[in-house]
């Protein structure tokens, strides 16, 4: 079996891993907030998990074209801009048209993100590719377990 080496690009990739992962997990409790927020019932503010639908189909389509264009890794920080950019309007906007467009907006730049750390950790580690791609999952799985208790800890704290 072959010897995985982490490098600090092998650290940089989980890292941004872990960013989609804390937003992913994350977005479970937030759509009850939400709901709340935009008094709206449970299957109207479901519509939100049909953004991430639609922003995932389109991510998927838009990462090899984008990663041709400008380069892997830096398709990798476009998604990454374009996650931060959806999760700032996501805070920002109440509407619930712009909260569901702000969703499908992260999902899209997140699949880029997969999608380009998938390919990156493979093209860098080889035969030691799928030790990277387990380990790049867990820091995934990782961060997501945090999301929900700052979410928790915030919305107790009067911040929700």
């Amino acid at each position: 079996m072959p010897r995985l080496t982490r490098d600090r690009t092998t650290w940089l990739i989980y890292a941004q891993l872990g960013l989609w992962g804390f937003f992913l997990y994350g977005f479970g409790p937030v759509v009850p907030l939400l709901r709340d927020e935009q008094g709206t019932s449970a299957a109207v503010a479901g519509l939100h998990s049909t953004g991430i639908a639609v922003g995932a189909l389109a991510g998927g389509a838009l990462f090899a074209p984008a990663a041709r264009r400008l380069g892997r890794g830096p398709a990798i920080w476009l998604g990454l801009a374009g996650v931060a950019t959806g999760v700032a309007a996501l805070g920002l906007l109440q509407p619930l048209p712009a909260t569901i467009a702000a969703v499908a907006v992260i999902a899209t730049f997140g699949m880029m993100v997969i999608s380009g750390i998938n390919v990156v950790l493979t093209a860098h580690h080889g035969p030691g590719a799928p030790a990277a791609l387990s380990e790049a999952n867990a820091a995934c799985a990782g961060m997501g377990i945090l999301a929900p208790l700052v979410i928790g800890a915030s919305v107790d704290a009067g911040h929700g």
